[in-house]
């Protein structure tokens, strides 16, 4: 959602070239008062199943507790532990 307002501040408020940071701040306070007033909100044009499916590459791989063994646990509050350790593992960037 951050994304979206960025976005949307960049088209109505920064699409020009503003002198000075204190001009800057006024520009913004002013566009964000706007868009507060009107109580601006988000038209989703999908279901969250919907986006679970087609962003499912973003979300993390929920695994069985079958499999995580002695990994992880219940404990006594009824909070699931987990213990997680990751060795030998190169983390690429460009993923």
């Amino acid at each position: 959602m951050a994304e979206i307002e960025l976005s949307v501040l960049a088209r109505q408020c920064l699409d020009r070239r503003i002198p000075d940071q204190q001009t800057l701040a006024e520009e913004v306070g002013a566009w964000e008062a706007e868009r507060n007033a009107c109580e601006s909100s988000i038209d989703w044009r999908f279901t969250t199943q919907e986006a679970r499916i087609k962003l499912k590459h973003l979300y993390p791989e929920i695994v069985g507790l079958a499999s995580c063994g002695q990994n992880a646990s219940y404990t006594d509050a009824g909070v699931w532990v987990f213990r997680l350790s990751i060795t030998n593992t190169i983390f690429s960037a460009c993923g």
